[in-house]
Formats: structure tokens, sequence, C-alpha cells
């Protein structure tokens, strides 16, 4: 005699695989959340050493992440000042020297004053001589480890620390040790470098310079970008998702354009076209002048 099922019978099974099935694949779920590392961020404390150099801001309005950003959050739009400090590889002692603003008075004098330097209607009552003391900054970032702020030591160069509960933790690529088209320590000079970027022929080789494919205010088609609005362009480039490039910094991207052009070409100019050969037949020198000229074209 054949045993006939139920009617409803397979029915009533089938609920139960798909539970099995569910529970399985939350448990899995589950498991990947629990072993998957943690999301780990290293910023650089720019507020930080702004008030370790400049202790009187401490409190002020200066004291705010708008010193340098368009909202109070920070981590948005620079401002004028935020942009002019990128530009200068964040570097406050350079800063210092420089009016962002327009106002007449230099940053640091507005500093001093506690007025925004980059805002052209807030500026000291008079001009200020005013030799800060050098600071040291160490060479601490702050790290967040899934979002939250923790007091773990993270060292240019240095091995991965350890947070809580053995959390590894990344250095950030800007801290690491820097390649041949990092900004090198050989000061540069704008002048020199304009006259290095306006030479026909360059170099121990004699190579094609700078400003027979780049024209400073250019109407009409040229090989290369324009260098009117250089810095600016710069700053904006190295923020873009499409960039392909290494550098963190305008200086440090104006030296990659110049040793390894190939790593990034901007859109709408051809590939290929400019000299690989500048890191061979110029000196350190010579290629830290036309950094420096370079940074001056705004």
């Amino acid at each position: 005699m054949r045993l006939i099922p139920k009617p409803g019978l397979l029915l009533q099974k089938r609920p139960g695989r798909l539970l099995i099935l569910t529970a399985l694949v939350l448990t899995t779920i589950g498991l990947i959340l629990v072993i998957a590392p943690p999301l780990v961020q290293a910023e650089r404390p720019f507020l930080s050493e702004a008030k370790a150099r400049y202790p009187q801001i401490e409190g002020s309005k200066l004291d705010d992440c708008r010193l340098c950003h368009k909202n109070k959050e920070g981590g948005g739009p620079r401002n004028a000042f935020g942009q002019d400090f990128q530009i200068h590889s964040y570097d406050f002692a350079v800063m210092e020297n420089l009016d962002t603003d327009g106002d007449g008075f230099t940053n640091l004098e507005e500093f001093m004053a506690l007025t925004i330097p980059s805002n052209p209607k807030n500026f000291p009552k008079e001009h200020l001589e005013i030799e800060p003391t050098p600071v040291i900054a160490a060479p601490i970032t702050l790290c967040y480890i899934n979002g939250r702020p923790e007091n773990v030591p993270v060292e240019p160069g240095g091995l991965p620390v350890f947070g809580p509960e053995l959390n590894q933790v990344s250095l950030f690529s800007f801290w690491q040790k820097p390649d041949s088209d990092a900004p090198s320590e050989v000061k540069g000079d704008a002048a020199r470098g304009q006259k290095l970027f306006e030479a026909d022929l360059i170099g121990s080789d004699n190579a094609m310079g700078c400003k027979v494919c780049h024209l400073t205010n250019a109407s009409g088609n040229t090989l290369g970008p324009p260098t009117s609005g250089l810095g600016r362009r710069s700053a904006e480039t190295i923020q873009q998702p499409d960039y392909t490039g290494q550098a963190k910094t305008v200086e440090a991207y104006l030296r990659e354009s110049l040793l390894k052009p190939e790593v990034y070409v901007t859109p709408g100019f051809a590939t290929g076209l400019m000299l690989t050969n500048y890191g061979e037949v110029l000196t350190e020198q010579e290629i830290a002048d036309l950094v420096a000229y370079m940074l001056t074209l705004k």
C-alpha cells in the first residue's frame, strides 16, 4: 500500500528550513562583523598644533575648526586661510609671514591680536612686532577607531601600534617615510625657479623648458595646463576622487607632476607628452626652485 502524505505536509516543513537558513546567514554576518578589523582613521591635529604655537588663542574665536574651515565641525570646505595653509604644506612658519585676507596685517599679527586671518573685515588695531616662541610639535596624530577617538600614539615612520582590545592601528600614509617625489628638505627659491621655468632649455641634458608647453594666462590651446591658477587648481585636484597620485599637499603634488607626470594627467590633456626625465637632468636644488615658483602661481 502506497502512503500518500497529507496535504500541506511539505508546506509545513519548508518554513523550518527557511528558519535554519536565515539563522545561518545571520550567524555568518555576525561573525564577519566581530572578526572584521575596525575602521581606523588618523588625523594630524592642526588646531592642537596652532594652540601649542600660539597659546593665546586658547578659548578665543580662533580656537575652533573655523580657523581653517568654513564650518565649525571642520572637515568641509576650507576658507582662505585653510587653502593657503594647504598650498604651503601646512607650515605655520611660512603662514606667519603671509597676509591671507589682504587686510595689510600678516597672519602672525592676526594670531597675536586674536583676529580672523581669513576675514579682511576683522583685523588688528595696529601693527605688531612679535617673535613667536619656536615650538616643535610632537609627531602624534589624533586616532579614531570606528569613529571613536582613542588615546593611541601613532608616530610617523614607526611600527603599527595597538589600541584597546589589541585593535591594530595602521599609520596614515601622510606620515609614512617619504619617497623620491615627496617634498624635499632643500629650500627652494621662487626667483630662481621662475628663470628656470621661463628658459627654453633646462638641466644637464638641455631638456625642453616648462614654458614651451605651459603658458601663463593662455587663451588658446596649449600642450599642457596653463600656469594661471596653478596653486588653486592643484589644491582642488588632490581632493578629487579621480586623482590617481599619492600627494597629500600642493607642494608634493607639484613635485610629483614634475618627476612622475604619468601618475596623473589633467583631464582634457593628452598623456605621454611631458618629459619623464626631469628627475635625472635637474639637480635637487633646481627641482626645489621650480616647485617654489609654481607655488606662487595662484
